[in-house]
């Protein structure tokens, strides 16, 4: 089937009842092209920045959209038996030319393809002369109709991505100064200025100069300024009840309780271990010089849990593993939909998802390093059954005593 823009067809009308299938995305250009999809509520915009899929953030919640690219083709696989949100009532797929001499119509050609159990059910052409100067384009959206629909737009901006970005409801901010040694280019920061929905208790903040450490892209080493790293503040959220939560737990109505916490070792050979078991918070402004906000039991605290860390005292310290702890609710990892973000002053913001299936107790998320007074950030994402064999991967040397809230 042939789309032409502006044309509307029912997804049962292509692949029948099926859920799952795959919109990919293929240009023929001498210059890069950036696909992207936004996640949007009834206002036309963006939910969270947790339904902004990106190069830099490839998966949506509960992995009911995910992103993979080769050569100038993107693939977006859809699986709409995992969409749990229902303010999100449309996917829009978007396209952005990243040169600043280039437009869509400087474009040899392109496709965006409907595939469903590996045939090709439907096509819109994208070609040159529907383009004038345009450097960011809605391609076609995905969206909710009482049943799935998709919609053939292309539609431009002449602004490139920061029109884009401003029409879901977006501000652009200045870009920050480039700090870190990765050698991935930065794009510019976006922060939403959405005004809150009754689904949504807060603006959502977008900042696309942050950096995902994931198994492809692991390490980063961040530069101290002349006035040292400031508050480094580093947060946990999670999906306080995901859909799993009854069947995995035989009804109990129990929410999903991670435990946020730390093990430090210091320079002088001393160490400290953070965590709200005990009530070992710390203190920001003394020795251990980290402190954890308190103990999110139901995860009902929109922000989740944060840590923090004295980053002017960075050179008393070695090293410092951040781990989080399942205490109850779910059985996998991958149910509680949980993210890291570490958030240093005028560094890019870093992120750190936990998606595995595993059933372990312990996560080992993120271990950073002092070298020659730099932070190396190591993504880690292990798991143990234990505190104890976590120490001795690691090393820290810790007794280890049981304990309970």
């Amino acid at each position: 089937m042939n789309l032409q823009a502006g044309q509307k067809t029912t997804l049962a009308s292509l692949m029948g009842a099926a859920m799952q299938f795959e919109i990919r995305v293929t240009f023929s250009a001498p210059f890069e092209i950036d696909v992207t999809i936004f996640g949007l509520n009834s206002q036309d915009k963006l939910y969270s920045d947790d339904y902004m899929i990106y190069f830099n953030q490839p998966v949506s919640p509960n992995s009911a959209v995910v992103l993979s690219k080769s050569g100038q083709t993107t693939r977006f696989k859809f699986d709409l038996a995992r969409h749990n949100q229902s303010a999100v009532e449309k996917y829009v797929i978007c396209a952005a030319v990243d040169s600043p001499n280039k437009t869509m119509k400087n474009i040899s050609s392109g496709n965006v393809e409907i595939v469903a159990n590996n045939n090709v059910v439907a096509v819109f052409p994208i070609i040159p002369s529907m383009f004038i100067s345009e450097k960011a384009v809605m391609l076609g959206q995905v969206y909710r109709k009482n049943e799935w629909r998709f919609g053939a737009i292309g539609q431009g901006f002449n602004g490139g991505l920061p029109a884009l970005v401003e029409h879901f409801g977006g501000e652009v901010e200045p870009e920050p100064p480039k700090t870190t040694t990765q050698s991935a280019s930065v794009p510019t920061p976006v922060k939403t200025t959405t005004a809150p929905n009754p689904v949504q208790s807060a603006p959502s903040n977008i900042n696309l100069s942050k950096i995902k450490l994931d198994k492809n892209n692991p390490t980063i080493s961040l530069t101290k300024k002349s006035s040292g790293f400031g508050r480094i503040g580093i947060n946990l959220n999670w999906n306080q009840t995901p859909p799993s939560l009854v069947k995995s737990f035989f009804n109990r109505n129990q929410a999903v309780d991670l435990d946020l916490c730390a093990l430090i070792k210091f320079k002088d050979g001393s160490k400290y271990a953070i965590q709200a078991l005990g009530k070992r918070f710390g203190d920001f402004d003394r020795y251990p010089f980290v402190f954890l906000d308190g103990d999110d039991r139901a995860g009902s605290i929109s922000q989740g849990e944060n840590l923090y860390i004295n980053g002017d005292k960075w050179d008393n310290i070695e090293r410092i593993l951040v781990f989080a702890a399942i205490y109850e609710g779910v059985a996998s990892w991958s149910d509680t939909d949980g993210v890291i973000n570490i958030k240093i002053p005028s560094q890019p913001e870093l992120e750190v998802r936990l998606a595995d299936n595993s059933n372990a107790n312990i996560c080992a998320i993120i271990e950073l390093h002092n070298q020659g007074g730099t932070i190396k950030a190591n993504r880690e994402v292990r798991y143990f059954h234990d505190i104890g064999a976590m120490d001795r991967h690691y090393s820290y040397g810790f007794r280890i005593v049981n304990g309970s809230k």
